[in-house]
């Protein structure tokens, strides 16, 4: 039996949606630079601004920076910006527990690994924290490890981390927590 190869259609006549591909702008702050990537308001990256980061906005991402100035300077406690992060279900079901995390609150990776019924498996909880594409807008920042100490990807992570936790009134010393144990909101170990 003989199968018919289909012709292609003539030019011009492909049905294609052409995706708008969401700009990227610099948000310069206090803790250093900001890359925001975002398309119709919605955030599809927030995180500290790399080397050979470029940016393409032509301004529509100034409503987000706006909202980001309120939340830096302390006027607003919620990052009301809507977020598209596409993660695996695990992810997805940390990311989640994490959104339950209000200002000022803290937890450890331990505890969010029980909270998502998966005891023992903080690591792979910190993991799924980490690939956030939008941490600040998750909140990641009020996750640490259970001894207090701020973990995260690199570097610029942990000065965020550390900026936003005292901007929610906690207090940070050299990578740690002080007095969080004494409130309540971490377990430290002696």
């Amino acid at each position: 039996m003989r199968t018919r190869r289909r012709s292609p259609p003539p030019y011009g006549v492909r049905m294609q949606t052409r995706q708008i591909p969401p700009r990227t702008s610099r948000f310069d702050t206090p803790f250093g630079p900001l890359l925001v990537r975002a398309h119709d308001g919605v955030v599809h990256a927030l995180r500290p601004w790399r080397v050979g980061d470029a940016a393409d906005d032509d301004g529509s991402n100034r409503p987000i920076h706006d909202v980001l100035d309120a939340y830096l300077s302390g006027d607003a406690r919620t990052l009301a910006l809507p977020c598209e992060a596409t993660g695996t279900p695990f992810q997805c079901s940390v990311w989640s527990a994490v959104t339950e995390i209000g200002w000022g609150e803290l937890t450890t990776y331990a505890a969010l690994a029980e909270l998502i019924g998966r005891p023992g498996s903080a690591r792979a909880v910190g993991q799924a924290v980490a690939a956030h594409p939008a941490p600040l807008v998750l909140g990641t920042h009020r996750v640490v490890a259970s001894d207090g100490r701020l973990t995260g990807v690199d570097a610029d992570a942990i000065v965020w981390k550390t900026a936003l936790l005292r901007l929610e009134g906690h207090v940070v010393h050299e990578g740690r927590l002080i007095g969080a144990e004494a409130a309540g909101f971490v377990r430290v170990a002696a």
